[in-house]
């Protein structure tokens, strides 16, 4: 579980390789955000996500939100991955 205390943001996390890079994070335990342009697309993903590994996969869809997501992230846990 190489990556169990680590946040990984992914922008582009609906679909295709940032959603399938979402899916490997979390089988390896990491705390995955998905970010994207398409709300309906980031929240039909994160319910497929979710249950694939242990970690919550959250999404956002606003450039605002995600900012305040990753300096709450740094703020907590000192170590950021963005993808």
């Amino acid at each position: 579980m190489l990556f169990s205390n680590t946040v990984v943001i992914i922008t582009g996390g609906g679909t295709g390789f940032g959603k399938a890079t979402a899916k490997r994070f979390l089988e390896e335990r990491a705390k995955v955000v998905i970010n994207g342009r398409r709300e309906e697309v980031l929240a039909e993903a994160a319910k497929e996500l979710d249950g694939k590994g242990t970690s919550k996969c959250q999404q956002t869809d606003s450039v605002r939100a995600l900012a305040r997501l990753l300096l709450l992230i740094q703020f907590l846990y000192r170590f950021l991955l963005i993808l």
